[in-house]
C-alpha cells in the first residue's frame, strides 16, 4: 500500500463514516452496525467500549434511541489520514448539533474521532472508532 491515500480510498472512507453520522442520526441501529466489521469496536469519549457485532448493536440501539436522537446532527471535518497496517486512520473533528422541540439550536458535543478503516470484500468498513471530548481538560494538547 503506498504512503499517502489514494482519492478513491480517502472519498469512500469520508463517504463511510458521513454514513454512519446519517444513520445514527436516522435512526437507523442496523446501518450504524453495517459500518463496522463484524470485529470492530467503539469507544466512546468517556471509555465505554462496544465490540463486535453485539456490543456494536447495543452502542446503535442506544446511540439512536429517539429521546436524545430526534433533531440532531453529528458534522464530521475529516483532518488528516493515518497509515494503520492494512488500512488508515481517519482522524477528524466531530461537532454534534441539536434542534430540540422548541426549535432551539444549540452545540451538544465536541470531540475529535480516530476512525481506523479496512478494505473489506463489502467495501471500507471501521474496524476502531474511538472519540475523544474536545474540552480544555480532554484535548490532546501538546505544548504549554
Amino acid at each position: 500500500m503506498p504512503d499517502q491515500i489514494s482519492l478513491e480510498d480517502r472519498f469512500a472512507i469520508e463517504d463511510l463514516l458521513n454514513r454512519l453520522c446519517w444513520a445514527v442520526d436516522t435512526g437507523d441501529a442496523e446501518g450504524v452496525v453495517s459500518c463496522f466489521t463484524p470485529d470492530g469496536v467503539m469507544v466512546q469519549g468517556g471509555g465505554q467500549r462496544f465490540e463486535k457485532t453485539e456490543g456494536l448493536r447495543k452502542f446503535a440501539e442506544k446511540a439512536t434511541e429517539p429521546a436524545g436522537a430526534k433533531g440532531r446532527q453529528h458534522i464530521v471535518k475529516p483532518l488528516f489520514f493515518i497509515r494503520s497496517g492494512d488500512g488508515w486512520t481517519m482522524r477528524s473533528y466531530l461537532t454534534i448539533l441539536h434542534c430540540d422541540e422548541t426549535g432551539e439550536r444549540r452545540i451538544r458535543g465536541m470531540s475529535a474521532s480516530d476512525d481506523t478503516c479496512v478494505k473489506t470484500p463489502q467495501g471500507w468498513r471501521i474496524k476502531e472508532r474511538k472519540n475523544t471530548v474536545w474540552s480544555a481538560k480532554g484535548q490532546p494538547w501538546v505544548g504549554r
